[in-house]
């Protein structure tokens, strides 16, 4: 190499170096320093959208119910549990009935088998199998795999 050469070079890595140590720090509180991805799941709408939704009428309960699919679906895809706080969350208002609706028992009793609470999942879904409810045949898949 030329000697002409390496004393620009090297005061261009000296340079670099120099001014790698200085940490960055945002002149504003407000200042966005990363936007991370959304949720999403294929085909559906993001679980953010989807608990605006349910935010905007947390009695509604097909919104709280589309929630909570979504954020157990995301719990199992990512393997994350906090989406299964934000399931057990939307599904509260109706899961700490005495008879909760149906689709909320079958919820509920994925949301106990996820959080590995087998015996209250069990007993969730021997109440649906047993019920003239529609999410009993549900239920009878949910139990025969496990």
């Amino acid at each position: 190499m030329r000697p002409c050469l390496v004393l620009p070079a090297a005061l261009l890595i000296a340079a670099t170096a120099a001014t790698a140590d200085v940490p960055y720090t945002p002149s504003e509180d407000s200042a966005v320093l990363e936007r991370l991805a959304v949720a999403r799941l294929p085909g559906t709408a993001s679980l953010r959208e989807l608990r605006d939704a349910w935010t905007a009428k947390p009695d509604y309960l097909p919104a709280a119910l589309a929630y909570a699919r979504a954020a157990l679906e995301l719990s199992r895809r990512e393997e994350d549990p906090r989406y299964l706080g934000y399931a057990e969350a939307a599904l509260a208002r109706w899961s700490q009935r005495p008879q909760p609706p149906p689709e909320v028992m079958l919820l509920r009793a994925s949301l106990r088998l996820a959080r590995v609470d087998y015996d209250s999942g069990e007993r969730d879904l021997r109440a649906l199998i047993e019920s003239p409810a529609p999410e009993g045949h549900a239920a009878r898949i949910t139990r025969a795999s496990l």
